[in-house]
């Protein structure tokens, strides 16, 4: 039964004070309660482990992993910092500032009851709202009823929401032997999007299950696609630290898990972890039109090109 399944929520937080107590409400509200909210501060300078310390005060089922470390790890190091601490059968992420509803972890966790291989690292993310300060509906739903769930795609475009997912703990042992990859993650959703796809099941809830705050002081913006392609464009600056970070990933994602990719795979990325390491602009743009790009709008695959050709050195510089 899916009832006896626990599943761990791990939070990572930082000077999330004027969001979070509505988010821990909205965890503790859910339609399942086999779970446990575990949080890890990244050394806040507000009051947000004041409402930390509140909230285990006041339930069984949250637990304030560094009360006494205020070591500043960075988002991605913190979430797999709390990855490492907890054992469940299943575990998903939350981030400070959004609301999740009340079908949440039930939801998510029906679809990875479907979807799961057992001997195989499995993620299951779901659709969103993205929502504005006051949790007002300023967009369509970020996917369509359909996303890519293909390996060479999601090497250049991120379909995957941390704060959307669940994994099982085969694929919490990857990312944890992926340890010495973690600063040349672009993300953790990411990187565990690539794992999925690559060696196990990568599953889909069409159905919005949580409201994501889009304001000044998220850490990370909207997913790929959300933001203006115009906006982004007049931000070459912006653009060219994106693409190395996409193409850092890439080869670190090769470095790690080469030997167990299927050879179509393996030669594709192969291709652009040689960019990384040592490409030319003319050996650049021979293996950008005999393994094109995935990107997936054609201003990206575009954009991502030129400066895959035109900047390989500067990419690399800025590493």
């Amino acid at each position: 039964m899916i009832n006896s399944e626990q599943v761990a929520i791990l939070l990572s937080t930082y000077n999330g004070e004027k969001y979070l107590a509505k988010q821990i409400e909205s965890i503790l509200n859910q339609d399942y309660d086999n779970f446990v909210l575990y949080i890890r501060d990244d050394n806040s300078k507000d009051g947000t482990r004041v409402i930390i310390n509140d909230f285990v005060r006041k339930y069984d089922n949250v637990f304030f992993l560094n009360p006494n470390d205020y070591v500043n790890l960075g988002v991605t190091k913190s979430f797999f910092y709390l990855l490492k601490q907890v054992n469940a059968n299943y575990y998903m992420f939350s981030d400070q500032d959004d609301v999740w509803m009340r079908d949440k972890v039930s939801k998510t966790l029906k679809k990875m009851k479907e979807s799961e291989i057992l001997t195989k690292p499995s993620l299951v993310h779901t659709n969103l709202y993205l929502v504005d300060n006051e949790l007002d509906i300023i967009g369509d739903k970020i996917w369509g009823d359909n996303v890519s769930t293909e390996f060479k795609q999601l090497i250049f475009t991120n379909n995957v929401a941390g704060c959307t997912s669940m994994i099982n703990n085969v694929m919490k042992n990857f990312i944890i032997a992926d340890e010495d990859k973690y600063d040349e993650m672009f993300m953790h959703d990411w990187w565990i999007a690539l794992i999925a796809s690559g060696f196990g099941v990568n599953a889909f809830v069409k159905d919005e299950t949580m409201f994501y705050r889009q304001h000044a002081d998220n850490v990370v913006g909207g997913v790929d696609g959300v933001v203006s392609r115009l906006k982004r464009i007049s931000k070459i600056g912006t653009e060219i630290k994106r693409s190395n970070k996409i193409l850092r990933q890439a080869a670190a994602f090769f470095d790690a898990h080469s030997d167990d990719l299927n050879p179509s795979d393996k030669k594709y990325l192969s291709e652009y972890a040689n960019i990384w390491h040592d490409g030319s602009a003319y050996k650049n743009l021979l293996t950008i039109i005999k393994f094109p790009n995935k990107k997936s709008t054609l201003s990206g695959k575009i954009m991502l090109s030129f400066f895959l050709v035109i900047l390989p050195k500067k990419l690399r510089s800025n590493g």
